[in-house]
């Protein structure tokens, strides 16, 4: 057999990779991990967050003392672990929690949220300005 110390500098390369990509990955990137997005326009504000493979369940937002909470998490699997082996983990579970403070043209009860292809928006409208009133006198 020939030694070969490319093959050798490449296993020791994969082993690096996976052990950075599996363990340092799951430890450091578990906490508040979130990539989001806020947008402005003339109706109101758009929150905007990657949630892949979050199901309903696991996903809450609250509103308390004018403050917005979203508080998500991931599992890493969907496999019953109980009878099955897992050989290689690459996806990780996570959870994050975001909170913002309302400004006060927020119409708070008018909020929206929805979840379409693991993107989660939420839509906080303005609150309509108030609109000077006309008032008509009657001549008697």
């Amino acid at each position: 057999m020939i030694f070969n110390p490319i093959y050798e500098f490449e296993a020791f390369n994969r082993l690096i990779d996976s052990f950075f990509n599996d363990e340092l990955r799951e430890k450091y990137i578990n906490e508040d991990y979130s990539e989001g997005n806020i947008f402005e326009n003339k109706d109101g504000y758009i929150l905007e967050f990657l949630v892949p493979g979050i199901k309903s369940e696991n996903l809450s937002i609250d509103i308390n003392n004018g403050i917005l909470t979203i508080t998500a998490k991931r599992d890493s699997s969907e496999v019953d672990e109980k009878n099955s082996k897992l050989i290689k983990k690459e996806r990780i579970s996570y959870n994050f929690i975001k909170s913002y403070k309302l400004i006060d043209g927020i119409d708070i009860d008018k909020i929206e949220a929805k979840i379409t292809n693991g993107v989660l928006m939420i839509y906080l409208p303005k609150k309509p300005e108030a609109k000077p009133k006309q008032i008509s006198v009657k001549v008697q």
